[in-house]
């Protein structure tokens, strides 16, 4: 009976040795997606979402236009292109607003989100400049759909300590919301 015992404690366990071998062998498998639905140029425009009263605090602390001697009209948004392409698990998203790239992860079918980044500056455009900021997606990109045309949201998480010459004590956390329509396949 101690035998016997014994046998099939030692079969247990081979079996399950075996069970987490072959389990630790399998390959983690992503997310599916579609290759030429995360590629292609998306053009836009990154709406700051928060109060009038801010932005137009933001506004005055930014140098005026040289050519027109206007202040910038933070309301507006800012205009961007945004060019997907996919390198192995990684989506890289270039904004030509920003003039960087960040890398993106594939979480979903189709949708990607990105990690909050860091930079010592960050050039929204010829008159805005970002100290101390970071960058990170406040929901994942989602795109459905590979074909010109096709409309993605893209809502940001902006981070920054000053704008302009309005420096703030501790970091403030901007979201952002756009429409951005792929022109380029």
């Amino acid at each position: 009976m101690k035998a016997m015992n014994i046998n099939f404690f030692l079969i247990s366990f081979l079996m399950l040795g075996i069970a987490v071998g072959m389990s630790s062998c399998e390959k983690e498998e992503k997310s599916g997606y579609k290759t030429e639905n995360l590629k292609g140029t998306f053009v836009g425009n990154h709406k700051l979402e928060i109060s009038e009263m801010i932005l137009a605090g933001l506004a005055n602390s930014l140098p005026a236009d040289p050519e027109t001697g206007e202040k910038p009209d933070l309301t507006k948004g800012f205009n961007d292109t945004l060019e997907l392409s996919v390198q192995g698990d990684v989506v890289k998203m270039y904004s030509r607003l920003l003039g960087i790239t960040v890398d993106g992860e594939i979480v979903a079918d189709n949708a990607f989100a990105i990690e909050e980044t860091s930079y010592d500056v960050l050039r929204l455009g010829p008159l805005v400049e970002a100290k101390g900021a970071s960058i990170a997606t406040g929901s994942p990109i989602h795109i459905d759909s590979g074909d010109t045309g096709t409309e993605i949201d893209v809502k940001l998480m902006l981070k920054v300590k000053s704008v302009g010459n309005f420096s703030l004590e501790n970091p403030m956390t901007i979201p952002t919301s756009g429409k951005f329509t792929k022109t380029v396949q």
